[in-house]
C-alpha cells in the first residue's frame, strides 16, 4: 500500500484539533444504543465546551443542537418498557447500557438541552434496581459459598 497524499493540520491549541475532529465524531454511523451514544456524547460535550470556553468556535454548518436532538430522539425510541436500555431496541435491558445512557442524558441536561425527565428518571430507576439485583446475587453467592465451606469443615471434622 502506498500513500499518495499527505495531509497535515496545525492548530494553536488542543481545542482546535478537537473541534476539527468534530465532524468525524458527530457523524459516526450508528445502529445500536452504544453507537448512538458514541455520536451523541461528543456532541453534548462539545456543546458544553463551547459554553465554557468562549474563544472556542466551530463551523455554523455543524448544527450541534439538531444533532443532539436527533440523538435524544433515537435514544428515547430505544428505551425499553422497563425504563432501561439494551444494546438494541428490542433486546434485553442491559445495566451497563442503561447507566451509559442515563449518564449521557444527565450530561445533556447539564449542557442545557431539554431532556425528558420521565425517561431519564425511568432509566435511573432501572440502573438502581439493576445494581440492587447485582448486590443480592452477590450476597446469595456469598451465602452459598459460606454454606459449602461450613459443610466441608463439618465433613472434615466428621472424618477425623
Amino acid at each position: 500500500m502506498s500513500a499518495r497524499n499527505l495531509r497535515i493540520e496545525a492548530s494553536p491549541s488542543i481545542a482546535g484539533a478537537l473541534f476539527g475532529a468534530l465532524d468525524y465524531l458527530t457523524s459516526f454511523p450508528y445502529g445500536c444504543t452504544e453507537q448512538t451514544m458514541s455520536s451523541f456524547l461528543p456532541n453534548v460535550i462539545v456543546a458544553q465546551t463551547l459554553k465554557d470556553v468562549p474563544q472556542a468556535k466551530i463551523r455554523a454548518s455543524n448544527d450541534l443542537d439538531k444533532k443532539v436532538q436527533k440523538g435524544l430522539d433515537r435514544l428515547y425510541a430505544y428505551q425499553h418498557d422497563d425504563g432501561g436500555w439494551g444494546w438494541w431496541k428490542d433486546d434485553k435491558t442491559d445495566p451497563f447500557m442503561t447507566a451509559y445512557v442515563v449518564d449521557g442524558l444527565t450530561l445533556a441536561s447539564r449542557a442545557g438541552y431539554q431532556v425528558d425527565g420521565w425517561r431519564h428518571g425511568q432509566g435511573a430507576s432501572e440502573t438502581f434496581v439493576a445494581a440492587q439485583r447485582r448486590q443480592e446475587r452477590q450476597r446469595q453467592s456469598d451465602r452459598r459459598r459460606d454454606t459449602r465451606l461450613h459443610d466441608l469443615r463439618l465433613h472434615r471434622k466428621w472424618r477425623k
